[in-house]
């Protein structure tokens, strides 16, 4: 929902997407002050609950009628809404948020370990600052895990409480949720296959025949196109529209619908040489919707572990099938592709998330004094030829 400026009387403020009322009356030295969230719609979407300003006048209503009903000492009833667990606030979001998200799966993977540190049973409003900092510590120094692994599992732990706290599940008593600071995120999120591993991990794959075949299949078309995991796994042949108009330069054009990727608009990626020779062979006897990777995601994860063992690289976290999408990436970089172009390819709809996935190999960088030493070398020249027309 865009931002706007709203000026709202005391004791009224806006959380999420509820207009939250406090009415706060001192009797007799003991103060009370019910709660109470009137939820409003966000006015991008269907408008089924009250407007912005209808739950503000709502609000208002019920603080100005319990604050004179609580000085008054009348008794009143208010909705007291229950103070969710974690496992139950997690059960909430991943309905609420998660549900509708392509991987729903992952954000709930992370809750499920958030609830073997702290507990299927503790409130969510009992996971203090300091709580959050002695999981950051088990994580990082007893589990080795990475920062940017952390990061991710603090990350479900804001959404899981901003979304209880949003629709008054997560405290009666007004307590709102801790900041989570995350990490700042160094080397161990560099993501690269070189041409080597490439080579060895396609070999193994061929060695164990058509059921890792597909494996090695979706890492070179991943190498070559970009493509994310569930992309891949989603293609189906009536994607694909192979242009051989030019017999030199045969291109195979797949297109993404907006549902099979990440920022839901439509993309098309062209393929040449190896990965369109890929593409060719699976289209061979295939309906329109057949997929052209039929495999589940977690075979397919477990196949591609397996080879990851057998070519001595398991222990590597790093190496994963999302980096083949970083790896290409940085070879159009290499190759002198500029990044706006890059960010096109990617279908990514900031530069800044582009740039963090272009990772220059050491070559590259080194290449740097190679090429100022060059640049040296033509000035010298230049400098020269002037000299030579002046004398002249």
């Amino acid at each position: 929902m865009a931002k706007t400026e709203l000026s709202l009387p005391k004791g009224i403020t806006i959380r999420g997407k509820s207009i939250q009322a406090k009415a706060s009356v001192t009797i007799n030295g003991k103060e009370q002050r019910p709660t109470k969230a009137f939820k409003f719609v966000d006015v991008k979407k269907v408008q089924t609950d009250l407007s912005i300003a209808e739950a503000i006048a709502e609000a208002v209503k019920w603080k100005a009628e319990t604050v004179e009903a609580l000085t008054l000492g009348k008794e009143i009833k208010v909705d007291q809404r229950k103070e969710y667990t974690l496992l139950e606030g997690s059960d909430y979001t991943y309905n609420q948020v998660w549900k509708g998200n392509k991987n729903p799966e992952v954000g709930y993977r992370n809750a499920q370990i958030l609830m073997k540190f702290f507990g299927k049973h503790i409130k969510l409003k009992d996971i203090d600052g300091e709580a959050i900092l002695r999981f950051k510590s088990h994580r990082a120094e007893k589990d080795q895990v990475a920062d940017s692994t952390i990061n991710r599992q603090l990350t479900a732990l804001t959404t899981i409480c901003k979304t209880c706290f949003a629709d008054g599940y997560y405290s009666t008593d007004g307590k709102v949720p801790p900041k989570a600071h995350l990490s700042k995120e160094f080397e161990t999120r560099v993501r690269y296959w070189t041409h080597e591993e490439e080579i060895r991990f396609e070999a193994e794959c061929v060695k164990r025949g058509e059921t890792f075949i597909i494996i090695g299949n979706a890492v070179i078309c991943s190498l070559r196109g970009g493509f994310r995991q569930w992309e891949l796994l989603s293609l189906e042949a009536r994607d694909c529209y192979d242009d051989n108009s030019n017999p030199d330069r045969p291109v195979m054009f797949i297109t993404l619908a907006p549902e099979e990727t990440k920022n839901g608009k439509s993309r098309t990626i062209s393929l040449q040489g190896k990965a369109r020779q890929i593409i060719l062979k699976r289209l061979v006897g295939l309906a329109p919707t057949d997929r052209l990777f039929p495999i589940s995601k977690n075979a397919f994860n477990h196949r591609f572990n397996t080879i990851k063992g057998k070519i001595g690289l398991g222990y590597d976290e790093q190496f994963t099938f999302h980096a083949c999408r970083h790896t290409n990436l940085t070879r159009l970089s290499e190759m002198g592709m500029p990044p706006k172009a890059i960010m096109e390819w990617a279908g990514h709809q900031d530069l800044k998330t582009t740039m963090r996935y272009i990772h220059p190999s050491k070559h590259h960088v080194s290449n740097a004094s190679t090429l100022m030493s060059q640049y040296d070398e033509v000035s010298v020249e230049n400098k020269t030829n002037q000299l030579s027309l002046v004398r002249g």
